[in-house]
């Protein structure tokens, strides 16, 4: 049985990771057709039918015409592909795409069409995110946006008013993301109880995906129980008009927001509540993530072994479905749990499979955490030919995204490897860059190990005075010894 939240101990130098609002990913439901959201991590491939129509689909207009419009779609669909791959070259090649279908349609001499045109912002605004490119990726949402008010879509453009406020706020723009949340949530109350009447269903339907969408805002305006209620609300409309995927979905954002709230044991049930509605549904990437999501929950509940299981039930789904960055961060967490467990053989298997996948998806922040990982599990197993190239790979890729206490125990490790290997001014370098970084708010972190290795390098340089300085600096971390006599 789950305990409360504990934090497990540190494995090679690496803390254990830190819940932030994005740690979960949340599907909406399929109904929606909310494919292009940002509350989803990993976007479908699938396209609806619509977007993919033959020549002289409208038979009012000219074959030229048609003709136009017909190969707009396909570039729309070939950049999907593109998309879909996963890789940063062939994110690169989707923009180009994207923006070849945008050309066309904006050639075209005809209106009626701007919900297609939006769906290619909002998908080029996706891509444009993931590449890093956020200011982009805020001008193709506004675009967006504003083509899902022409065509009437009131909760489409709530829903992309969302995603530009997510990126304002990832900028440090918090002013412009309030504006934008609270212009999202207007538009929801006005307009989204009244959208869906045609039946029963689609009216409790529509009713219950406006809760749903407000209560995200609530979340990300930190509203917190205010969230939870609406949630509940939103459940409660989907699984009286017999929405599985509905209530699944909300599920899902009520186990991410009891565990961003630190609430381990409820987490765990609204994730293991997900899982047969997401079976019943035959929606797979739901349970792939459903499953990541619940060994998450289970490791920071102190339950490894489960969550290990948890992971390795993830990874065939992901791989099923072909989602190379699902893929990759599972063979990750499947590897640092491995490691904690003394399953090194797992490890070096999963971790060079997450290595691989990160390096074709270009994912700089994501391949140092591997990269990193992988170097400290062949340290310690005493390889340091292995473990050198893959620790100054990731060293690298910290210098370009920073973050101190990871980029302290890369070049910890790395001067502890030069040493083993007689290359003491390198070893100097690395350790005495190691120094001026501040430890990790929280830690206790000592710098007993890095000054030792620093009182070694200079001897073996000859430096006996700043051997000396660094000796007398490790002298306040002695334990001190009474010898008691009877």
């Amino acid at each position: 049985m789950l305990g409360s939240l504990v934090s497990g101990r540190a494995v090679f130098g690496q803390s254990n990771p830190v819940i932030k609002p994005d740690s979960f990913r949340v599907i909406l439901p399929q109904w929606l057709a909310e494919k292009e959201s940002p509350e989803r991590l990993y976007p479908s491939r699938e396209r609806p039918e619509s977007f993919i129509r033959g020549v002289m689909s409208n038979p009012g207009l000219s074959v030229e015409i048609n003709q136009k419009i017909d190969q707009a779609r396909r570039d729309f669909v070939l950049a999907e592909s593109r998309r879909g791959a996963g890789t940063a070259s062939e994110l690169g090649e989707a923009l180009r795409l994207y923006q070849q279908a945008l050309d066309g349609w904006h050639n075209l001499p005809m209106r009626g069409y701007e919900g297609e045109i939006a769906q290619v912002y909002s998908q080029m605004a996706l891509t444009a995110s993931d590449l890093g490119k956020r200011v982009e990726a805020i001008g193709a949402l506004d675009e967006a946006r504003r083509l899902w008010r022409a065509s009437g879509d009131r909760q489409r453009e709530a829903t992309t008013l969302a995603q530009i406020g997510r990126i304002q706020q990832s900028l440090g723009l918090s002013p412009q993301a309030r504006q934008s949340y609270d212009q999202a949530r207007l538009i929801l109350q006005l307009s989204g109880l009244t959208r869906f009447a045609d039946t029963q269903t689609s009216r409790l339907a529509g009713q219950a995906s406006t809760l749903f969408n407000l209560g995200k805002l609530s979340e990300e305006l930190g509203q917190g129980s205010e969230a939870v209620q609406l949630y509940e609300n939103a459940r409660g409309l989907w699984r009286e008009a017999g929405d599985k995927l509905g209530e699944a979905t909300v599920l899902n954002a009520l186990g991410s927001l009891s565990m961003r709230s630190k609430q381990v044991l409820r987490a765990k049930e609204y994730f293991e509540a997900a899982l047969p509605l997401w079976r019943e549904s035959g929606d797979e990437r739901g349970l792939a993530i459903t499953h990541s999501n619940l060994g998450y929950v289970l490791e920071n509940g102190g339950a490894a072994a489960v969550a290990l299981a948890a992971y390795q039930t993830a990874l065939p789904i992901w791989q099923k479905i072909g989602d190379r960055r699902g893929t990759a961060n599972t063979q990750h967490d499947i590897g640092r749990l491995a490691v904690s467990l003394g399953a090194n053989e797992l490890a070096l298997a999963a971790l060079g499979e997450a290595v691989r996948l990160r390096r074709e998806t270009g994912e700089e922040r994501a391949l140092a955490l591997s990269l990193s990982l992988l170097g400290f599990l062949h340290q310690s197993g005493g390889n340091s030919r292995l473990a050198r190239p893959l620790l100054e790979e990731a060293l690298s890729l910290r210098r370009r995204h920073p973050d101190g206490s990871r980029l302290a125990g890369i070049l910890n490790s790395l001067g502890e490897i030069y040493v083993g290997l007689r290359e003491y001014k390198l070893a100097r370098q690395s350790l005495e860059e190691s120094l001026t970084i501040p430890p990790a708010p929280g830690t206790n972190a000592t710098r007993a190990p890095t000054l030792t290795l620093l009182v070694r390098v200079y001897a073996a340089l000859g430096d006996r005075p700043r051997a000396r300085e660094f000796y007398t600096r490790l002298i306040p971390s002695w334990p001190l010894l009474i010898n008691a006599r009877p």
